[in-house]
């Protein structure tokens, strides 16, 4: 069960690229028909008379179902498990029927069936990773007999192995950035290492222990405590591969790189790399030179992050909450940092409750040299390339959210203003000092004894922008404020996240994720660089 390892050892797997391991997949139902052939093979020279109906591989077909079917519900239908299954009944068929398939043939059969009768499927990134990984398999097994592979097996078997690791890994890596950011470049070694101490010793240990839990409980715990101790992960922070550009656009790139390469001969390939070159160049520079404001919808909590023009560093404004099993800085902030090419090095806390500041614990772990600014600090501005803050601190309300820091950020001509939980004990005194910004974003997620008249009138925004989930936030009473003073509001409630998109204070781009969702997929990967489900923004009539 994943959802109940420490998170430690869960990022070991990732880091390593041993993740698959925990998925319930083809390595778990051989490992199952390897013990039902041993057991047949020493009945069958025993007793041969069976072999005059079938073959051993149809009686092996024949017994093994049963306790692959078993399997597969005990450990639940996931899609890795699904097609596993799949393509054995496929194969198994075909044997019954002296129609033997070949690897292609299996696959897409296998694939056919599944999106038959589960559509849904093409949409889930576990079926995605292992129908690719197998297809880019079953490719390399047949391609393979055209590289130069040494005669001696002492060599020639630890570098298949190696090459048919590449070849997942390089096959499951687009999928892997696409949900991640990133993915682990160790992955070839590190599963040419583990993979036999896993198939030989884990994987039998855990099977054993599944089969022993129905009659000795006991025993079976025993076993299911051994079995982690096998395979000795070691807990090191190893660096990920993080593409220097949004995702979507760096995966296309090199699609694109990877067409030009198979497909061009001559100096029709010396010619489209160069252009594939250029175009990244040119990807590179324009999304630098771009500045970027995003509110992330975290649900009932706030976090938004900046990008300045000219670096890849990002800048925190709160790290959303941290609620059960669910952590918004591990789900939600840190793939979206990877997937846009940032690293945090800053992050501003308003104030210390859960919905705030929960996130901050999971991105230190995972970036250490984040440096943290929060109530305690009583900065009054902090300076960087590019961009200001300025700092209004409180610390004299029993209160927590009345005490929040409220900080207004001026970058490129522009000014967002980030009040934290405040009330309107606090707000009285902000208006007597200068908190004029561009963009409001609702104190205490829109409640209704926060934005009060006074304190939007001396904010006076062209757009307030709200995050928040839970029904009454934002209030009526707050967006009935809003609507009186002309102020545009928008909510990742009903929008998702939220971004401002500029290199010019005269032309901003306002998106919002329930836009973009409307566009085709290729489309929508080319944002920020194309402004997809963005509209022109007029900050002042």
């Amino acid at each position: 069960e994943k959802s109940h390892l420490p998170a430690p050892l869960r990022h070991s797997f990732e880091n390593l690229g041993l993740f698959h391991f925990l998925a319930v997949s083809g390595l778990h139902f051989g490992l199952l028909l390897g013990i039902c052939y041993l057991v047949l093979k020493a009945l069958f020279f025993f007793w041969p008379r069976p072999l005059l109906i079938l073959t051993d591989r149809q009686w092996l077909f024949l017994c093994a179902t049963p306790l692959l079917f078993c399997y597969a519900l005990i450990t639940g239908p996931s899609p890795s498990a699904l097609r596993a299954l799949v393509m054995y009944l496929v194969f198994g068929l075909a044997l019954l029927g002296l129609r033997p398939l070949k690897g292609l043939d299996l696959w897409a059969l296998a694939v056919w069936v599944i999106l038959l009768f589960q559509p849904q499927a093409v949409g889930n990134f576990s079926f995605r990773l292992s129908v690719c990984a197998v297809l880019a398999l079953i490719l390399a097994n047949q391609g393979r007999k055209l590289l130069p592979w040494p005669e001696k097996k002492i060599w020639r078997y630890p570098l298949a192995s190696l090459y048919f690791s590449l070849v997942a890994t390089l096959a499951t890596a687009p999928w892997l950035l696409v949900l991640k950011g990133s993915f682990s470049p160790w992955a070839p070694v590190s599963n040419l290492l583990a993979t036999p101490v896993f198939a030989f010793l884990v994987l039998p240990l855990c099977l054993l222990a599944t089969f022993l839990s129905f009659g000795e409980p006991s025993l079976a715990v025993k076993l299911a405590e051994l079995a982690p101790r096998a395979l000795p992960l070691p807990r090191l922070s190893l660096p990920q591969l993080t593409p220097p550009l949004p995702v979507g656009i760096f995966v296309l790139l090199l699609a694109l790189g990877g067409g030009v390469i198979l497909w061009a001969r001559g100096k029709s390939r010396v010619l489209g790399l160069v252009l594939v070159f250029l175009l990244a160049f040119w990807a590179y520079q324009t999304y630098r030179s771009l500045n970027l404001f995003l509110l992330l919808d975290v649900g009932e909590g706030s976090a938004g992050l900046v990008k300045v023009s000219g670096h890849r560093k990002a800048i925190l404004f709160d790290t959303g909450p941290r609620l059960g099993r669910f952590d918004a800085g591990e789900f939600i902030i840190a793939p979206t940092l990877r997937k846009l090419g940032l690293t945090p090095h800053l992050a501003v806390i308003s104030h210390l409750e859960s919905d705030h500041v929960g996130g901050l614990k999971s991105l230190k772990e995972i970036w250490p040299n984040l440096e943290e600014i929060s109530p305690s600090r009583r900065l009054e501005e902090y300076r960087g390339p590019g961009f200001a803050l300025t700092f209004y601190s409180a610390c004299r309300f029993s209160n927590q959210n009345e005490n929040s820091l409220v900080t207004k950020l001026s970058l490129a001509g522009f000014k967002i203003l980030f009040p934290g939980d405040i009330g309107r004990k606090r707000e009285r005194e902000l208006v007597a000092q200068d908190i004029s910004a561009d963009l409001l974003v609702l104190p205490h997620h829109g409640a209704r004894n926060s934005a009060t008249y006074p304190f939007l009138k001396k904010v006076s925004p062209a757009l307030v922008f709200s995050s928040s989930r839970r029904a009454g936030h934002p209030a009526r009473e707050t967006l009935t404020r809003l609507k009186s003073l002309g102020l545009p509001h928008l909510g990742t409630k009903n929008f998702g996240a939220i971004s401002l998109i500029w290199s010019d204070p005269e032309e901003i781009y306002l998106c919002t994720e329930k836009a973009r969702r409307g566009y085709p997929l290729l489309w929508r990967s080319l944002w920020p660089l194309v402004k997809v489900g963005c509209r022109p923004l007029a900050l002042r009539p």
